[in-house]
Protein backbone atom coordinates (compact mmCIF):
# COMPACT_ATOMS: atom_id res chain seq x y z
CA UNK A 1 0.00 0.00 0.00
CA UNK A 2 1.34 3.42 -0.93
CA UNK A 3 0.78 6.68 0.98
CA UNK A 4 1.56 10.09 -0.46
CA UNK A 5 2.77 13.06 1.58
CA UNK A 6 3.38 16.61 0.41
CA UNK A 7 4.55 19.99 1.65
CA UNK A 8 6.00 23.18 0.22
CA UNK A 9 9.32 24.80 1.10
CA UNK A 10 9.61 28.53 0.29
CA UNK A 11 12.83 30.52 0.58
CA UNK A 12 12.10 33.83 2.32
CA UNK A 13 15.64 35.16 2.78
CA UNK A 14 15.99 37.59 -0.14
CA UNK A 15 17.35 40.84 1.30
CA UNK A 16 16.95 42.81 -1.92
CA UNK A 17 19.88 41.60 -4.00
CA UNK A 18 19.07 37.90 -4.13
CA UNK A 19 22.03 35.56 -4.21
CA UNK A 20 24.45 38.23 -5.47
CA UNK A 21 26.92 37.19 -2.76
CA UNK A 22 27.31 34.30 -0.37
CA UNK A 23 26.65 36.58 2.60
CA UNK A 24 24.02 38.72 0.88
CA UNK A 25 21.03 36.52 1.64
CA UNK A 26 19.46 34.81 4.62
CA UNK A 27 18.96 31.06 4.71
CA UNK A 28 15.36 31.43 5.93
CA UNK A 29 12.91 28.87 4.62
CA UNK A 30 9.24 28.38 5.48
CA UNK A 31 7.82 24.87 5.37
CA UNK A 32 4.09 24.74 4.66
CA UNK A 33 1.66 21.84 4.77
CA UNK A 34 -2.10 21.61 4.81
CA UNK A 35 -3.20 20.91 8.36
CA UNK A 36 -0.22 21.61 10.65
CA UNK A 37 0.58 24.99 9.04
CA UNK A 38 4.10 26.42 8.90
CA UNK A 39 7.55 25.66 10.34
CA UNK A 40 10.32 28.28 10.26
CA UNK A 41 13.50 26.76 8.88
CA UNK A 42 17.05 27.80 8.12
CA UNK A 43 20.48 26.24 7.80
CA UNK A 44 22.56 25.46 10.87
CA UNK A 45 24.54 28.30 12.44
CA UNK A 46 27.77 26.70 11.17
CA UNK A 47 26.47 27.30 7.66
CA UNK A 48 25.42 30.95 8.19
CA UNK A 49 21.89 30.05 9.27
CA UNK A 50 19.56 31.35 11.96
CA UNK A 51 19.85 29.21 15.09
CA UNK A 52 16.36 30.26 16.23
CA UNK A 53 14.89 28.31 13.30
CA UNK A 54 14.83 24.58 12.65
CA UNK A 55 17.65 23.37 10.41
CA UNK A 56 17.36 20.31 8.11
CA UNK A 57 19.56 18.18 10.35
CA UNK A 58 17.33 18.85 13.36
CA UNK A 59 14.21 18.13 11.34
CA UNK A 60 15.68 14.82 10.19
CA UNK A 61 16.59 13.80 13.74
CA UNK A 62 13.21 14.99 14.95
CA UNK A 63 11.46 12.80 12.39
CA UNK A 64 13.56 9.83 13.51
CA UNK A 65 12.83 10.38 17.21
CA UNK A 66 9.13 10.96 16.62
CA UNK A 67 8.83 7.88 14.41
CA UNK A 68 10.59 5.71 17.01
CA UNK A 69 8.29 7.03 19.74
CA UNK A 70 5.12 6.25 17.80
CA UNK A 71 6.38 2.84 16.71
CA UNK A 72 7.34 2.01 20.30
CA UNK A 73 3.93 3.00 21.66
CA UNK A 74 2.31 0.69 19.09
CA UNK A 75 4.44 -2.27 20.16
CA UNK A 76 3.90 -1.50 23.84
CA UNK A 77 0.15 -1.56 23.34
CA UNK A 78 0.34 -4.85 21.46
CA UNK A 79 2.49 -6.37 24.23
CA UNK A 80 0.26 -5.21 27.07
CA UNK A 81 2.89 -2.84 28.46
CA UNK A 82 1.21 0.30 29.77
CA UNK A 83 3.37 3.35 29.03
CA UNK A 84 2.52 6.50 30.97
CA UNK A 85 5.19 8.77 29.50
CA UNK A 86 8.01 8.74 26.96
CA UNK A 87 10.77 11.08 25.85
CA UNK A 88 13.53 10.50 23.31
CA UNK A 89 16.75 12.49 23.17
CA UNK A 90 18.60 12.16 19.89
CA UNK A 91 22.08 13.07 18.70
CA UNK A 92 23.36 12.96 15.15
CA UNK A 93 26.71 13.34 13.42
CA UNK A 94 27.13 15.29 10.18
CA UNK A 95 30.38 14.97 8.23
CA UNK A 96 31.33 17.41 5.49
CA UNK A 97 33.92 17.20 2.74
CA UNK A 98 36.23 19.81 1.24
CA UNK A 99 34.04 19.88 -1.85
CA UNK A 100 31.14 21.16 0.25
CA UNK A 101 29.17 17.92 0.18
CA UNK A 102 28.14 16.31 3.43
CA UNK A 103 26.02 13.57 4.94
CA UNK A 104 24.67 12.33 8.23
CA UNK A 105 26.80 9.37 9.28
CA UNK A 106 25.30 8.23 12.60
CA UNK A 107 22.58 8.89 15.14
CA UNK A 108 21.87 7.77 18.68
CA UNK A 109 18.42 7.63 20.29
CA UNK A 110 18.25 7.79 24.08
CA UNK A 111 14.65 6.94 25.00
CA UNK A 112 13.19 7.25 28.48
CA UNK A 113 9.98 5.33 29.15
CA UNK A 114 7.73 5.63 32.20
CA UNK A 115 5.63 2.58 33.05
CA UNK A 116 2.48 1.95 35.02
CA UNK A 117 4.07 -1.29 36.27
CA UNK A 118 7.82 -1.09 36.85
CA UNK A 119 8.05 -4.91 36.97
CA UNK A 120 7.68 -4.81 33.16
CA UNK A 121 10.90 -2.83 32.72
CA UNK A 122 12.88 -5.63 31.06
CA UNK A 123 10.05 -6.36 28.65
CA UNK A 124 9.64 -2.64 27.93
CA UNK A 125 13.34 -2.21 27.15
CA UNK A 126 13.12 -5.12 24.71
CA UNK A 127 10.41 -3.37 22.70
CA UNK A 128 12.85 -0.81 21.30
CA UNK A 129 14.25 -3.37 18.87
CA UNK A 130 10.97 -4.14 17.06
CA UNK A 131 10.01 -0.45 17.28
CA UNK A 132 13.21 0.50 15.46
CA UNK A 133 12.80 -2.34 12.99
CA UNK A 134 9.34 -1.12 11.99
CA UNK A 135 10.05 2.63 12.07
CA UNK A 136 9.34 4.10 8.62
CA UNK A 137 11.95 6.85 8.97
CA UNK A 138 14.68 4.58 10.33
CA UNK A 139 14.12 2.22 7.40
CA UNK A 140 14.62 5.15 5.01
CA UNK A 141 17.99 6.27 6.35
CA UNK A 142 21.41 5.39 5.00
CA UNK A 143 23.33 5.57 8.27
CA UNK A 144 23.37 3.44 11.44
CA UNK A 145 21.11 4.31 14.37
CA UNK A 146 21.99 3.23 17.90
CA UNK A 147 19.26 2.77 20.53
CA UNK A 148 20.42 3.40 24.10
CA UNK A 149 17.50 3.15 26.58
CA UNK A 150 17.93 5.39 29.62
CA UNK A 151 16.76 4.93 33.18
CA UNK A 152 13.72 7.21 33.42
CA UNK A 153 14.02 10.20 35.69
CA UNK A 154 11.17 11.63 37.71
CA UNK A 155 8.73 13.14 35.25
CA UNK A 156 8.67 16.94 35.56
CA UNK A 157 5.38 18.62 36.38
CA UNK A 158 4.58 20.71 33.34
CA UNK A 159 2.64 23.96 33.78
CA UNK A 160 -1.00 23.97 32.90
CA UNK A 161 -1.95 26.14 29.96
CA UNK A 162 -5.03 28.10 29.09
CA UNK A 163 -5.82 29.98 25.90
CA UNK A 164 -6.50 33.69 25.83
CA UNK A 165 -6.74 35.63 22.59
CA UNK A 166 -5.28 32.64 20.80
CA UNK A 167 -2.03 32.57 22.80
CA UNK A 168 -1.06 29.89 25.34
CA UNK A 169 -0.70 31.31 28.83
CA UNK A 170 0.79 29.37 31.71
CA UNK A 171 -1.44 29.15 34.76
CA UNK A 172 0.54 29.27 37.98
CA UNK A 173 -0.72 27.01 40.71
CA UNK A 174 -1.36 28.94 43.97
CA UNK A 175 1.09 28.24 46.75
CA UNK A 176 -0.16 27.45 50.26
CA UNK A 177 -0.11 30.55 52.42
CA UNK A 178 2.04 30.63 55.55
CA UNK A 179 0.14 30.41 58.82
CA UNK A 180 -0.25 33.96 60.18
CA UNK A 181 1.52 34.91 63.40
CA UNK A 182 -0.46 35.07 66.59
CA UNK A 183 -0.76 38.68 67.75
CA UNK A 184 -1.46 37.73 71.34
CA UNK A 185 1.89 36.74 72.81
CA UNK A 186 3.64 37.14 69.39
CA UNK A 187 4.87 33.55 69.42
CA UNK A 188 5.73 33.75 65.70
CA UNK A 189 7.58 36.65 64.13
CA UNK A 190 7.85 36.04 60.35
CA UNK A 191 9.14 39.58 59.62
CA UNK A 192 11.09 42.35 61.29
CA UNK A 193 7.88 44.33 61.83
CA UNK A 194 5.37 43.31 64.49
CA UNK A 195 2.20 44.84 65.96
CA UNK A 196 2.26 46.26 69.51
CA UNK A 197 -0.42 47.88 71.63
CA UNK A 198 -0.05 51.52 72.71
CA UNK A 199 -1.67 52.68 75.91
CA UNK A 200 -2.31 56.12 74.44
CA UNK A 201 -4.37 54.71 71.57
CA UNK A 202 -7.93 53.40 71.63
CA UNK A 203 -8.44 49.75 72.50
CA UNK A 204 -7.99 47.48 69.51
CA UNK A 205 -5.72 49.92 67.60
CA UNK A 206 -2.43 48.35 66.50
CA UNK A 207 0.76 50.25 65.80
CA UNK A 208 3.36 48.61 63.55
CA UNK A 209 6.89 49.44 64.59
CA UNK A 210 10.40 48.15 63.95
CA UNK A 211 12.29 45.83 66.30
CA UNK A 212 14.46 48.70 67.50
CA UNK A 213 11.50 50.88 68.38
CA UNK A 214 9.76 47.86 69.89
CA UNK A 215 12.73 47.17 72.13
CA UNK A 216 12.60 50.74 73.40
CA UNK A 217 8.91 50.31 74.26
CA UNK A 218 9.72 47.18 76.24
CA UNK A 219 12.53 48.92 78.07
CA UNK A 220 15.11 46.28 77.00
Amino acid sequence: MKHQFSLRAEWTGNQGSGTSGYRDYRRDVTLQAVGPGEISGSSARAFHGDETRWNPEQLLLGALAQCHTLSYLHHATAAGVVVTGMAVAVEGTLETESSGAGRMTAATLRPEVWLADESQREQADGLHEPAHRDCFIANSLGFPVEIAPQRPRQMPHLPEFSSRLGAPIAVARPRPANRPSQVSGLQERPTEVEPVMREDRPSGCLLYTSDAADDSLRGD
